[in-house]
């Protein structure tokens, strides 16, 4: 899959709607992440198709000028949290970086309506690649990496 690739240091944005900004001014839509700690590292891997979850999950730093409250700051809040990271790490520790799928997904309807599925593989295979060489994942991606498989069609209806 052919992408492009951003780094995005959160220590240069007043709030989480000028980062946001950042995706609609490079339109990115079909994109995986990584959440980079000083200090720490790769804090975690994830994906995004047509909506900034990113931009939301970083929302629940320390260092923005207001609390925010939505599901996904409260998330990654809690996960600090659980970890005992959230005292540790603020917004201007964090870099974000996005490898942006845009482009390949914009030629092709089939890998549009297919997007969700290749972007949790594409973040799979970078948990993987993390884990071949650190020996274990990051910190905030607890989940085991699997292979997601497209559904075959015969599967959706019964045979009479």
């Amino acid at each position: 899959m052919r992408r492009k690739e951003y780094k995005f240091s959160l220590i240069k944005y007043d709030t989480p709607s000028q980062f946001k900004k950042e995706f609609y001014d490079n339109d990115i839509r079909f994109a995986n992440y990584e959440l980079w700690a000083k200090d720490i590292g790769v804090l975690k891997f994830g994906k995004m198709t047509e909506e900034e979850r990113v931009a939301r999950q970083v929302e629940g730093l320390r260092g923005w000028r207001k609390h925010y409250s939505g599901t996904s700051a409260r998330q990654l809040r809690r996960k600090l949290q659980n970890k005992n990271l959230y005292e540790t790490i603020t917004k201007n520790d964090v870099i974000v970086t996005v490898y942006d799928y845009t482009e390949w997904f914009k030629d092709n309807i089939n890998r549009m309506l297919d997007a969700d599925r290749l972007l949790l593989n594409q973040e799979d295979q970078l948990i993987k690649d993390y884990c071949g060489y650190y020996g274990n994942t990051p910190v905030l991606n607890i989940q085991s990496t699997r292979t997601h498989y497209k559904p075959l069609f015969n599967k959706l209806f019964e045979i009479v």
